[in-house]
């Protein structure tokens, strides 16, 4: 009987993995995402946003304006989520019972799951390399697997851009910032 539970859980746990339940229904599809630096990704929600984003990168200062162009920007709303869950690790494929894993220098996990925030879905990606040898104690009596999960600073921002009139053109987008990154014990 432990056993068919056993399963039963495995494959929940795999089906609720890979077709993950939104907790905002009325959340809309983001259109682009579009890489920083390293840590800092920008989702912009609509193909207005984006749109405009594109045209401000394309702008260049003209020379007989009285003053320059600048850009503000303004915070919406900002979270953090800490250790969230992204994928489990590629060394533990299976539910198993053990004392302690071993990730070796060198070993790289990634993964990506769908994210909401403010409204919009996303995909949250995240990579991590091990930089040393790690055992990671467990607690053997119950079935565990290696996961990746990080910390993430999301935020919802608004960009203005401002010339001799004022505010000519804005968009919105939402950012999130890779913190850390960590190879969790994940138990049934």
């Amino acid at each position: 009987m432990k056993k068919i539970l056993a399963i039963l859980c495995s494959f929940m746990m795999t089906f609720l993995t890979c077709f993950p339940a939104y907790a905002n229904e009325n959340a809309m599809e983001s259109f682009v995402s579009i890489p920083i630096n390293n840590n800092e990704v920008w989702i912009f929600p609509t193909e207005d946003d984006y749109n405009a984003y594109l045209k401000e990168m394309s702008i260049k200062t003209d020379e007989d304006m009285i003053s320059p162009q600048y850009v503000t920007e303004h915070e919406i709303s900002r979270t953090t989520w800490y250790h969230k869950w992204i994928c489990y690790h590629k060394s533990t494929p299976t539910w198993t019972k053990a004392s302690s894993y071993t990730v070796n220098a060198g070993t790289k996990c990634s993964g990506s799951i769908a994210a909401t925030y403010a409204g919009v879905t996303f995909t949250l990606s995240l990579t991590k390399t091990q930089n040393v040898t790690t055992t990671i104690p467990a607690d053997s009596s119950r079935y565990s697997r290696l996961s990746l999960s990080g910390d993430f600073l999301v935020k919802k921002m608004t960009r203005f851009y401002h010339d001799n009139s004022g505010v000519y053109d804005q968009y919105d987008y939402i950012s999130y910032t890779k913190l850390n990154s960590y190879i969790d014990v994940t138990y049934q």
